[in-house]
């Protein structure tokens, strides 16, 4: 099967040279995921996404095709991705809005930008650890190459 990368690279372009974030504006129920994202939307299937192979019966229930922006019941029109990872430091639920009294985090969310949602302290306290390894890790590598491509005179003894 090929595949024609160039809608890609296009997209990449705007991305990289013109700075473009693709906000997230509408809910389009049925479309092609590539296509949805160059729409600034989001949908409700994903075909390519085994974890979420059934999500259309969880999702048509609760979103609506239209702007992300609408709040019904108190919530927006998009799933609080929250309730997938560490819902319960986030007071959420799987495949569950996002409350429209997290507006800043709402907003954040559609512009592709990291909202301020909570992470447990245990992910925090790992998330340190893999930094200072990672930190190890290169100081160990620096060290090793240093030794290596500096070669300190040999001392040769006279018998």
């Amino acid at each position: 099967m090929l595949c024609d990368i160039r809608p890609m690279l296009t997209t990449y372009n705007e991305i990289r040279y013109q700075g473009a974030t693709f906000p997230i504006e509408n809910v389009v129920p049925e479309a092609d995921p590539w296509a949805v994202f160059d729409d600034n939307a989001v949908n409700i299937i994903d075909p390519y996404n085994t974890f979420f192979k059934d999500i259309e019966r969880h999702l048509v229930p609760v979103l609506h095709a239209g702007s992300v922006s609408d709040i019904t019941d108190g919530y927006y029109n998009i799933v609080d991705p929250t309730g997938y990872v560490f819902p319960e430091v986030n007071h959420s639920q799987e495949y569950e809005r996002i409350p429209a009294t997290e507006k800043a985090q709402f907003l954040d969310f559609i512009n592709r930008r990291q909202p301020d949602w909570k992470l447990p302290l245990i992910q925090q306290v790992l998330d340190w650890v893999a930094l200072i390894t990672l930190i190890a890790e290169f100081c160990a590598l620096l060290a090793l190459l240093a030794r290596k491509w500096i070669r300190l005179p040999s001392r040769r003894y006279k018998a």
